[in-house]
């Protein structure tokens, strides 16, 4: 699950907050004002993002489920449901965090030297080959630092989880952190729940170690 929840969210986070970067790497009206109103997600509590998506998410009362059920999308409890209580829990994770994927993009774009834009536009290279060819390849370093940002905070998601289902139902959504939690404070089995807790501290290093190693280096070609 906690795999599944890194491999589907993360580059989905990734991927909007590229997007999104470019795009307000112009001139736009209201730039400044839109590029803070995107950013007030990530200021948001873990803790009262995932009170908000529960509550939004309510059968009887929630905004999103009478949405959803309008639209005859999914089941009138979300939360009640082993599937889409997983997909509730990444939806809230995209909403809060891909922000946090702009936010350091946008940092690294605006530091682009725009002659490497220019000589490709002059070289007749349309927007995909600038992006595939020039943009991505100097960008790497920083896609690298945010991807690898995100992935720690990933490995450790508790607080917005726990309010959401506290891992159900029937364990649909019991994330390691809370697998940890639960194992140690609950059952009071510490030793085991320690076991776990450094093992997710080596997979944490692991992971963090190919990241730098094959993401943190940038060439334009």
């Amino acid at each position: 699950m906690q795999l599944g929840f890194i491999v589907i969210a993360l580059p989905i986070e990734l991927v909007i907050g590229f997007f999104v970067a470019i795009l307000f790497n112009r001139e736009l009206p209201l730039s400044k004002l839109l590029r803070s109103l995107l950013m007030l997600p990530v200021f948001v509590l873990p803790v009262l993002s995932g009170l908000t998506w529960r509550l939004m998410l309510q059968p009887g009362y929630g905004v999103l489920a009478c949405f959803f059920k309008v639209l005859s999308l999914g089941p009138s409890a979300w939360l009640a449901d082993m599937t889409y209580a997983y997909v509730a829990v990444l939806l809230q994770d995209i909403w809060r965090m891909w922000p946090f994927m702009f936010m350091i993009i946008y940092a690294g774009l605006s530091l682009m030297p725009s002659e490497y834009i220019e000589a490709a536009h002059i070289d007749g290279a349309n927007f995909f080959q600038r992006l595939y060819y020039v943009i991505v390849p100097y960008l790497s370093p920083v896609l690298a630092t945010a991807f690898l940002l995100r992935l720690i905070d990933a490995l450790r998601i508790f607080s917005e989880v726990y309010v959401m289902t506290y891992g159900g139902p029937s364990n649909a959504t019991m994330l390691l952190s809370l697998y940890i939690n639960k194992q140690g404070f609950e059952f009071g089995r510490i030793s085991y729940a320690s076991t776990i807790a450094i093992f997710l501290l080596v997979v944490s290093l692991a992971l963090s170690y190919f990241v730098v190693k094959r993401g943190l280096r940038g060439e334009v070609t």
